[in-house]
């Protein structure tokens, strides 16, 4: 049997932690390339894995930290790593662009030096991009044209930009996921969807009596985390390296996510929620959804519907 060496940035968050599942399945060797720093929680979850990961401590926007961790021989590099906020990258854009810009450049830098040398095949690169990239409403697919209106949008471009030009310049093998909004009970409390549902959880216990949200009017696709790593093996294992929309090919608006949580609680949300224009964003695009028609004619599947998602996130708070 051989052996697969698999290293995963950014593994600490919600994709991380199904994809390590899924490469445990698999009895894949997974590396996970972690800042260690004093608040990060989500590094305290990794060690439910145990002695099955193997953690190397660094930063994606230290070359030399790439460097070290490609020290583990990576058949695989998922990079899931980035500063995935939309409205923190109008404050904070250059933490945004040195996370999702020079921190792939250091990737792909290393990893063509190392391809160099291998007497293995290529190294497979999978990195997320995302629907931000498009910049407007509408149904998008691999081929529409980019036009992004956010800070955040622009760098993940970038990102999915330097991988295309060294797949068609120096044949790198490097896939880019352009992923439609994806959720799970893992989800980071920061994000609309998990600060939905836990409040949903906190009013339901009586710890609180009110969630105050921005525009809910912004319709979205939304996937669980889990369908989304099983379309990342899907994507790498193709003989040739491309690009795959992800989506469940719904759209669905805040408002409809906020009614769904609370009426799976047994509440009516409308006694609960307010409106606080301080939370809404500037350039909202107002309706964005994926044609993933091109991975799922590969086989892809999304085992949860919009309904069994939530379900799942507000248990998981309610628990």
């Amino acid at each position: 049997m051989i052996s697969i060496n698999v290293l995963i940035t950014g593994a600490t968050g919600q994709l991380g932690h199904y994809l390590i599942e899924k490469c445990l399945e698999k009895k894949y060797n997974v590396n996970c390339l972690v800042r260690r720093v004093s608040d990060n929680t989500n590094l305290v979850k990794l060690k439910q894995f145990g002695d099955s990961i193997n953690l190397i401590e660094g930063d994606i926007t230290d070359i030399n930290s790439i460097y070290n961790s490609f020290k583990c021989d990576p058949d695989i590099v998922f990079h899931l790593a980035a500063q995935s906020h939309v409205g923190k990258s109008w404050n904070q854009s250059h933490l945004t662009f040195n996370t999702n810009v020079i921190g792939m450049l250091n990737l792909i830098t290393v990893l063509k030096e190392y391809d160099e040398k291998r007497i293995k095949p290529r190294i497979k690169l999978v990195n997320m991009s995302s629907s931000e990239m498009y910049g407007r409403d509408g149904v998008f697919n691999e081929d529409s044209k980019f036009t992004p209106k956010s800070n955040y949008g622009v760098s993940k471009l970038a990102a999915h930009e330097i991988v295309r030009i060294n797949r068609n310049a120096f044949g790198v093998f490097g896939v880019n996921i352009i992923s439609n909004n994806y959720e799970s009970p893992y989800r980071s409390e920061e994000f609309v969807t998990r600060k939905i549902t836990k409040a949903v959880a906190s009013i339901k216990k009586g710890e609180t009596d009110k969630l105050e949200l921005g525009l809910l009017t912004p319709k979205r696709d939304w996937s669980h985390a889990s369908d989304v790593a099983d379309a990342l093996f899907i994507a790498v294992s193709q003989d040739k390296p491309d690009d795959y929309v992800v989506s469940s090919g719904e759209m669905h608006s805040v408002e409809e996510f906020v009614k769904t949580a609370f009426e799976i609680a047994g509440l009516n949300w409308t006694d609960y929620v307010k409106i606080n224009q301080k939370l809404f964003r500037p350039n909202e695009i107002m309706e964005l959804t994926g044609d993933s028609s091109k991975l799922r004619k590969l086989g892809w599947k999304p085992k949860y519907n919009f309904r069994k998602l939530i379900e799942e996130m507000v248990k998981s708070d309610l628990r």
